[in-house]
């Protein structure tokens, strides 16, 4: 099955994995460069997260999936990496 998240489908499905991520309230954040084309780089945040952060209201009748640039998936990256860190030394 083709996934408009993993496959770059045009078409409106998701595969299982990215439904059930959805379903348990999460956002998916797909990678572009700066032509607009995908890399790639999917992350995934918890919607609460994702609306508070970016300051978005997730439409209810769409699959919340965003296309945003490589360089926000670097920081968010690195912002759960370094809160990671920071917990384990706690």
């Amino acid at each position: 099955m083709k996934c408009k998240v993993c496959d770059n489908s045009e078409i409106n499905e998701v595969c299982e994995g990215h439904q059930l991520l959805c379903d348990k309230g999460y956002v998916a954040l797909v990678g572009v460069n700066k032509t607009g084309e995908r890399t790639g780089d999917i992350i995934h945040m918890e919607q609460s997260s994702f609306c508070k952060t970016f300051h978005i209201q997730l439409d209810e009748d769409s699959f919340p999936m965003y296309l945003v640039s490589n360089e926000i998936i670097s920081k968010i990256k690195q912002a759960k990496s370094e809160s990671i860190y920071k917990n384990q030394q706690e």
